[in-house]
């Protein structure tokens, strides 16, 4: 049908369009401490994360003292920098305008940014829980009590994507040094350590689309034979 095929074909581009970024500069990659599809690996600037997922429930007194002891090795605390500079590289879009509250922020209501912002959501690992019922990635960071996030919540009913980084004075989500929650983990970071590397989702995503527009040309061209 002429209709479903361009749907399909738009709905493809688009993806491959806002996932550009993604494509090409991160990586989900095995850790031999940390299992499989637990870093992500950011090419640009030669830096592995810990999926925030895996930290979950951990306070920040906690994860300090198992870095001190070696626990986490080489990982440390990213700052609201290093974070906002992950984001922009999986292609989300950030503003670095000094408001009230946050130092990078992002807030839209647009259909492609909920996909954009949903997919790295996805890909970094949703830290979403009973206690916090939407998409999410929230993380402690070196702007301890601060925490960094993204998520799609609602606003008036109304679907929203927001992202919140480097909290300002009078506005943030923040948590004790000794408090702990299921819906935050945390943003640690270090230097790429060599491991056998996954094919990036965004790249996953575009072959199987892809493979359906070829399905669906091969079934035209077969009900007109």
């Amino acid at each position: 049908m002429k209709i479903t095929r361009l749907k399909l074909a738009t709905f493809v581009a688009l993806l491959l369009n806002i996932n550009q970024s993604q494509a090409s500069a991160l990586q989900i990659i095995d850790d031999a401490n940390w299992g499989a599809a637990s870093i992500i690996y950011d090419s640009a600037t030669g830096l592995d994360w810990l999926k925030p997922i895996i930290t979950v429930n951990k306070s920040y007194n906690f994860i300090n003292s198992q870095l001190g002891l070696g626990f986490y090795s080489g990982f440390y605390f990213a700052d609201q920098n290093l974070i906002a500079e992950l984001l922009t590289n999986a292609g989300l879009p950030l503003f670095n305008t000094i408001n009230n509250s946050y130092l990078y922020s992002y807030e839209s209501f647009d259909e492609s940014q909920l996909t954009l912002v949903n997919s790295v959501i996805n890909m970094f690992g949703a830290t979403t829980s009973a206690d916090v019922q939407i998409p999410i990635v929230a993380g402690i960071n070196a702007d301890q009590p601060y925490i960094a996030m993204i998520q799609i919540n609602t606003h008036y009913g109304i679907p929203k994507a927001a992202i919140q980084i480097g909290h300002l004075s009078g506005g943030g989500s923040v948590i004790p040094d000794d408090g702990e929650a299921s819906w935050i983990g945390s943003w640690l970071v270090r230097t790429h350590t060599a491991t056998t590397s996954q094919i990036p989702e965004p790249t996953i995503i575009a072959l199987l689309l892809s493979g359906l527009i070829g399905l669906g040309l091969s079934r035209r061209k077969k009900y007109h034979a």
